[in-house]
């Protein structure tokens, strides 16, 4: 056989031991762990047909040297490219057919958690109707939110209340959730549904105040469960606020120190158990 007949003979080989090898789309989103991208690519050629896709966001860790000479790259920009009118091939759509199975590795937490929402969404009827799947709606939870969180730092004890104070009203209109401390929202005892979706982010909403407390204030508002009522408390707690203490400073000192003096008038919290009932104590620090 001549050196033509060979090489004829070699294509076909390896055309025959390609097609028996699974068609895989390896994809990779914007996460760090990217770097190690090039390795995964080259495990999967091994034994497999592997056709890459990167994102925009993935490009800023992934040396594209870094991947066999082999196999294909698709960027986003390339979508559109062959697309001029209607009936024109779509570059996702042919992948789509193309591949018997799509890997993304690495998946972040943050891309895993947009495909298990957008999954819920699609499989649930009621969708439209449930204020808990609108991500502006103040009953949405995101999927990363966390109970044990400390929203502020430091965090509440007998000397910083209004600084903890302002802080946490920030955090909690950053998350959204300041509605459930002022008022605007409160509990629906006539909408089981709607009371039901409250109940669920004000346990949140309490969670994060307790883990934003000193141990010595965070047991006395364990038996309170409505994140309203327990700022209101702490805020009863302390007897004077800045302002008000500068307006009693002496006569020619304009220096007053706010924490020693908050660390005065602070009442720190007691709790005692009479009769089956759950009774808050008070007593005030001495001077």
């Amino acid at each position: 056989m001549d050196s033509s007949g060979e090489r004829r003979a070699d294509l076909r080989a390896k055309a025959k031991a390609m097609a028996e090898k699974p068609r895989v789309l390896l994809a990779a989103c914007g996460s760090v762990c990217a770097v190690k991208f090039g390795n995964v690519c080259r495990s999967f050629a091994e034994w497999a047909v592997v056709k890459v896709v990167l994102t925009k966001s993935a490009l800023r860790f992934i040396d594209e040297q870094t991947l066999p000479q082999h196999v294909t790259v698709y960027r986003d920009e390339k979508d559109w490219r062959t697309w001029k009118k209607l009936g024109d091939p779509m570059l996702h759509i042919e992948l789509c057919n193309w591949a018997e199975i799509m890997v993304i590795a690495p998946l972040s937490a943050n891309t895993l958690s947009k495909f298990s929402f957008n999954f819920f969404i699609m499989n649930t009827k009621s969708s439209s109707q449930d204020q808990s799947l609108n991500i502006h709606n103040p009953y949405y939870l995101r999927p990363g939110e966390n109970l044990a969180t400390a929203l502020v730092s430091p965090i509440l004890d007998s000397t910083n209340y209004t600084l903890w104070s302002r802080s946490m009203l920030v955090a909690l209109s950053a998350k959204n959730k300041d509605k459930f401390v002022d008022r605007s929202i409160q509990g629906y005892a006539s909408n089981r549904t709607l009371h039901t979706t409250w109940k669920r982010c004000n346990n949140m909403v309490v969670a994060w105040l307790v883990h934003s407390l000193s141990p010595s204030i965070r047991h006395s508002i364990l038996w309170m469960d409505d994140a309203r009522v327990i700022l209101k408390d702490l805020r009863s707690r302390a007897k004077t606020t800045l302002p008000t203490l500068c307006m009693s400073a002496p006569k020619g000192n304009h220096t007053l120190d706010a924490q020693s003096t908050l660390q005065m008038s602070y009442v720190s919290p007691t709790c005692t158990m009479q009769q089956g009932r759950h009774t808050l104590g008070v007593e005030t620090t001495q001077p």
